[in-house]
């Protein structure tokens, strides 16, 4: 890991000073971290923050993944690409690219992910 750049070593040694703290280890100061590493104290404190953010989602809880919003029934499912193909007609610029790759715009993304909300979510 002595490839890290200086300030990634400095945040992660800074984001673990809580941590060996918590424990009642043996815990370098902030000082000390940013000299050994000769990272300045702004990006050394951007990278603990980017570090301690990235940190819940490194492991997956055990079991089996949470189970997926249910999409309704068939006729549900219909009517959602009928509405998408009612889009895509009345919007013809609303997909670029060729028969090989195709790319919905923006606005085509954001009209099927409203569409999809509202009948999840929809109350019963």
């Amino acid at each position: 890991m002595s490839s890290l750049p200086a300030s990634i070593s400095a945040g992660l040694l800074l984001a673990a000073i809580s941590v060996l703290k918590t424990h009642d280890l043996p815990a370098p100061s902030a000082l000390s971290v940013l000299q050994a590493t000769g990272a300045t104290k702004t990006t050394a404190y951007k990278a603990k923050g980017a570090i301690e953010r990235a940190l819940p989602g490194l492991l997956r809880p055990p079991g089996r993944p949470p189970k997926l919003p249910d999409l309704g029934n068939a006729d549900t499912r219909l009517a959602l690409a009928h509405q998408v193909r009612d889009f895509l007609f009345d919007h013809p610029g609303c997909v670029s690219g060729s028969s090989l790759r195709r790319n919905p715009s923006a606005k085509l993304h954001g009209r099927i992910l409203g569409a999809r909300i509202d009948r999840v979510y929809a109350p019963s």
